[in-house]
């Protein structure tokens, strides 16, 4: 039986992954996620890196957690709940970090992939944020400073997945990264 910290580190580790996975438009950021080799040569919790322009990954071990938040829990959002069991049939790795702009710049260095001319933002001026398009913002320019070290945004989906497609090319043989569901 697990101890309660290694439960809540499986629960955190999970939720943080699931949280990423959620991600639908990519405009706030891209994650990126791999099945683990059985033989598992990673171990859980020791971030690793497969080529030096390749995410920073970690291994989500197997197991069950609860996800969602209490119906009655302050400032909770509908499509938050209901809260339920979920478990993690098998390990896999997952972004420790939403990809950054310096890991998504090499990817465009790499493949010459053009930005897109507008952007889509969370506008908080509504009672539930929505997305508005904006024009002439990308990731290179998304209306606010940024490294190399911060979360690359205003990428598309077909931008997320040449760029899993790209990692791919990169590491041939140690199993297929994707976009997480």
């Amino acid at each position: 039986m697990a101890s309660s910290s290694s439960k809540a580190k499986l629960s955190a580790l999970v939720a943080a992954a699931i949280a990423l996975a959620s991600v639908t438009d990519f405009s706030s950021g891209a994650a990126v996620a791999k099945p683990v080799a059985t033989s598992l040569s990673r171990v859980t919790g020791q971030p690793f890196r497969e080529c030096r322009d390749c995410p920073l990954m970690t291994v989500v071990p197997a197991g069950v957690f609860t996800m969602g938040s209490p119906a009655g829990e302050s400032g909770r959002f509908v499509n938050e709940g209901p809260e339920h069991r979920v478990t993690v049939a098998r390990p896999f790795a997952m972004g420790v970090y939403p990809v950054t702009v310096g890991e998504y710049r090499a990817f465009v260095r790499a493949t010459r992939r053009p930005a897109t001319d507008e952007c889509r933002i969370y506008d908080p001026s509504f009672v539930e944020p929505q997305l508005v398009r904006v024009r002439g913002k990308n990731w290179r320019h998304p209306n606010f400073p940024q490294t190399d070290r911060h979360p690359a945004v205003c990428i598309t989906f077909e931008d997320a997945k040449a760029y899993v497609g790209w990692l791919n090319g990169k590491v041939a043989g140690t199993g297929a990264y994707r976009l997480p569901t």
